[in-house]
């Protein structure tokens, strides 16, 4: 296999985590100041 080519698949993969972590991140933050509202 193409070092390159695995090296692409894991940066891909690296920064689709890091979309779902801010994701998680942002809803929980959201659901917090939603709480401490009420």
């Amino acid at each position: 296999m193409n070092k390159k080519f695995l090296s692409a698949i894991l940066f891909g993969a690296l920064m689709v985590l890091r979309q779902e972590h801010l994701y998680l991140v942002k809803t929980m933050m959201m659901t917090s100041m939603l709480s401490t509202r009420s």
